[in-house]
This record gives structure tokens, C-alpha cells and sequence, in this order.
């Protein structure tokens, strides 16, 4: 074994070994130790925390081999499971997007994104992501890249921010005897998004602009 995990995570590792290889497993454990510890490259977690070579770490990381939607599935699980043997009436699932401010021009997905932090156009990755909170925890669910139309050639293929909400929403977790609150900024209160929260069993909260109508 090339990397031995610390023992206070040790349980968490061993839930998610059933979906990897024994030396993916060993990638698995050193990535997330290293992130963690404040590092995601692969320089710096080579050696310190694992005898792999950085490029055998990153070919991991980009491979097709192991199935990431798989692992989220197993993580979301288990903090379902434990937020179950927690007395919380409802829980928050919250929708909401960033931008991840980049500076290469050749990034995959990156473009010009107004910015309501700043309150200009930044250049970027825009991101649609959703969270669930545990008591004092907040567990990140999905995360999914915005791209704008004019990247694709089939067009058909192109997903808005509302697409990829309702996706969100379609995919949360629901926990037994618990009611799931889906919280969004007026951005995303529409009509599509309200029917799909009911639909699927939530409660909702959404901002509304006052020029709305309901």
C-alpha cells in the first residue's frame, strides 16, 4: 500500500473503497488528504502523502476508469444516513451560481460573466451549484459548468442555468421523515422551478423581484 490514510479518517475512506481499485483507492485517499491540508496539486501531494509519481496521480484524476457520479452517490448517502439520526424537521437545499474568476483564454468553458460581487463583467467559469445543511454543516451536492449557447454547434445540447437547476432538484436527496426546503435567489424563481420543487416533494422558499408577478 503506498499511502496509509490518517486514522481519523480512515471510516470515511473505507465507505467509498468498494468503487475503486486497490491503487485508486491510494489516489482517492492522498487526493483528499491533500485537499484537506490546503493543496490540490499533484507536486505537492506526491511525496509528502503518496510514492506516486505527480503525472500517475493526475492521469487518476482525468481518467474515464473510476465513475465520479458513482462516489458523490456513495457521499451524499452517508450524509443522508447521518442527517437521519438527527432530530431536524426540514433541512435547506440550496441553488445558487458562481463565477470562478480564471485568467487563461484557453480554458475549457470560460468566458465573459457579469459578476453582482463586483458589479462587472469578469472573465471566467460560471458555475451552478447546490448545497445541503446539516445542522452546522454544509454539504456541497452538485456542481455543474454553465456554458453559454453560442459554444455549442447542436444547439439541442446547450442547457440553460434553469436546465441545470431543475436537474439539481430532480437528483436531491430525500430523507425519511425529514422535509427538504429548496432555497433560491430571485434569479431562479421561476415557474419551471417552483413546479419541479412541489413536484418532486419539497418545500420551497424563493426570492421574488418586486416586479414579479405570482
Amino acid at each position: 500500500m503506498l499511502f496509509r490514510s490518517p486514522p481519523s479518517l480512515k471510516d470515511f475512506f473505507n465507505k467509498f473503497g468498494s468503487n475503486l481499485s486497490i491503487p485508486q483507492f491510494d489516489h482517492f485517499q492522498a487526493w483528499i488528504t491533500g485537499i484537506l491540508q490546503g493543496t490540490s496539486e499533484a507536486t505537492k501531494i506526491s511525496g509528502p502523502l503518496s510514492e506516486r509519481h505527480p503525472s500517475s496521480l493526475t492521469r487518476f484524476m482525468n481518467s474515464e476508469a473510476w465513475n465520479d457520479e458513482d462516489l458523490n452517490k456513495q457521499r451524499i448517502g452517508w450524509a443522508a444516513n447521518i442527517m437521519s439520526q438527527k432530530y431536524m424537521k426540514y433541512y435547506p437545499l440550496i441553488i445558487d451560481d458562481t463565477i470562478n474568476k480564471k485568467y487563461g483564454k484557453l480554458l475549457d468553458g470560460a468566458g465573459n460573466h457579469f459578476s453582482h460581487m463586483e458589479g462587472r463583467v469578469v472573465w471566467g467559469q460560471q458555475l451552478v451549484t447546490s448545497h445541503m445543511v446539516l445542522a452546522q454543516a454544509d454539504l456541497p451536492l452538485f456542481v455543474d459548468l454553465y456554458r453559454k449557447k453560442e459554444e455549442f454547434t447542436d444547439e439541442s445540447k446547450f442547457r440553460s442555468k434553469i436546465d441545470i437547476a431543475l436537474d439539481h432538484i430532480k437528483r436531491f436527496p430525500k430523507i425519511g421523515g425529514r422535509k427538504g426546503v429548496v432555497l433560491t435567489d430571485s434569479w431562479y424563481a421561476s415557474v419551471k422551478i417552483i413546479n419541479q420543487t412541489l413536484s418532486s416533494g419539497f418545500h420551497g422558499v424563493f426570492a421574488l423581484k418586486c416586479d414579479r408577478q405570482v
